[in-house]
């Protein structure tokens, strides 16, 4: 428990300071025995200051399988994976037998002419939907050889989730490659905020956060 501890506070470093997620990505796949993270953040356009966008970053092993298959329309339109498991909006990290049988990950062309190929199979994926239509994906990849994912490795993620969500619905605001630390910040990218001392007591809060 110690081990998750230390990782939270991680996580939570990672929203202010963005050079750490790179390491909380690679601890994330550690944690579920797999070789690589994938993290893609989508943003909507906030208060009409900047249009909407499309942010990812991914772990050294799977950079290279990442980009093929953002840079290709077939393989995106083949993903029946990501289609089956994020049409389950449950706050939990998800399989691919959460979505699809034995005999379509055994058979389907995503797996058998892309995600097999490249090295991996199996995956421990987890969608978060804020209240302001961000939408954040983790994807951890694991290789086919090793077998799904087990539940007490998705019961320890499950356990990181609401950390992850919030750091990375901040970092994604931002962007990815950089942060700033105050309260300023978090009302110029829309969220409620509020800083606390270590005794428990407020130190300063911007409008938002008193609904």
């Amino acid at each position: 428990m110690r081990n998750l501890d230390t990782l939270v506070d991680e996580i939570y470093e990672s929203a202010v300071n963005p050079s750490v997620w790179m390491d909380v990505m690679e601890r994330l796949a550690q944690l579920a025995d797999a070789e690589g993270t994938l993290l893609v953040a989508t943003s909507p356009n906030i208060n009409g200051m900047a249009p909407g966008r499309t942010q990812w970053i991914a772990t050294p092993k799977i950079q290279e399988m990442v980009n093929t298959w953002l840079n290709s329309e077939r393989l995106i339109k083949l993903n029946i994976r990501g289609e089956r498991l994020m049409k389950i909006r449950e706050p939990r990290w998800l399989t691919d037998l959460d979505g699809l049988t034995q005999d379509e990950i055994n058979n389907h062309p995503y797996y058998t002419e892309f995600v097999r190929p490249s090295g991996l199979g199996w995956v421990a994926g987890t969608t978060i939907r804020s209240s302001c239509d961000d939408l954040l994906l983790f994807s951890i990849e694991r290789s086919y050889k090793k077998g799904p994912v087990e539940r007490e490795r998705i019961a320890q993620l499950d356990l990181l989730r609401p950390a992850l969500a919030r750091a990375a619905l901040f970092s994604a605001r931002l962007g990815l490659e950089r942060a700033r630390t105050s309260v300023d910040t978090f009302e110029l990218v829309g969220l409620p905020a509020a800083a606390i001392g270590s005794n428990g007591r407020l130190i300063s809060a911007i409008h938002g956060f008193e609904g």
